[in-house]
């Protein structure tokens, strides 16, 4: 499918440029390549069942951030920081206050 980006343009999906922004969210936690690259599968999957030609780059990166949550908190915070172009300290506050802890992370 299409991505339809902030700005309207329309690109076909890269699934490298994705993987590239999930694995620098990763670096230096404790996240495998096997554990990305099953995510960047389970997403691509998700986007061909959807069935839809165009997809915003917000739901992927909700998508992406609902995953990352699961996997590690902190990558997913730093992938947040990028996708939502987190431009001051507040902004960082308002998006914590809304991590809370699901029920899957507290077990």
């Amino acid at each position: 499918p299409k991505v339809i980006k902030v700005d309207q343009r329309r690109e076909e999906f890269d699934r490298s440029k994705l993987l590239t922004g999930i694995t620098l969210a990763c670096v230096k936690r404790p996240v495998s390549v096997d554990s990305t690259e099953r995510l960047v599968d389970r997403l691509e999957l998700w986007l061909q069942e959807t069935g839809q030609r165009e997809v915003t780059s917000r739901e992927i990166g909700d998508r992406v951030m609902k995953e990352l949550r699961v996997l590690d908190r902190i990558a997913a915070i730093r992938f947040a920081s990028v996708y939502q172009s987190f431009d001051s300290a507040a902004d960082y506050a308002t998006f914590m206050a809304s991590f809370e802890v699901s029920p899957e992370e507290k077990s």
